[in-house]
């Protein structure tokens, strides 16, 4: 399958994909080549990975998934950057197979995912026109998520 969704780190070194078959891969950009790091581990139950973001300060990647669920995999222990080289390398330095959150945020497809300006808490929009913020507790820190439905009138109101 091909290639659904795409998002670069914050520092410009570290790419995620996400692709129809539901597999999310991490990949180093070295020398202007792009280098596969890890293959996370996922499931083809959730469909395809249909939307990827990076959480820069946690070093985390949130996927959103055609099923309606989300994956957050947290990569610090996994994932340093070899700061001896001349420029600063991604390489895998921990488990090659990180275990993820899982959260069922959607009844359907996942069309957005973001991290919010703080990296404390993860926004996602998806079917029935719902916009869906989860607090860090339901990513296995503090908080708790709330929702909103979005209007599909011009009526602007929530």
């Amino acid at each position: 399958g091909g290639q659904c969704a795409v998002a670069v780190d914050a520092q410009g070194g570290l790419i995620v994909t996400g692709g129809q078959d539901s597999r999310v891969m991490v990949w180093a950009m070295v020398a202007k080549e792009m280098n596969m790091l890890m293959r996370l581990p996922g499931t083809a139950e959730a469909g395809a990975a249909v939307s990827v973001c990076w959480c820069g300060s946690k070093r985390a990647v949130a996927v959103g998934f055609g099923s309606g669920w989300v994956m957050v995999w947290d990569l610090r222990d996994t994932i340093q950057y070899d700061s001896a080289a001349e420029a600063a390398i991604p390489m895998v330095t921990g488990s090659a197979d990180p275990s993820p959150t899982i959260i069922r945020a959607h009844d359907g497809p996942i069309t957005a995912i973001a991290w919010d300006e703080k990296r404390t808490g993860l926004w996602t929009a998806g079917a029935g026109n719902v916009v869906r913020l989860f607090g860090a507790g339901a990513l296995g820190f503090e908080g708790g998520g709330v929702s909103w439905g979005i209007p599909q009138s011009d009526d602007m109101s929530l």
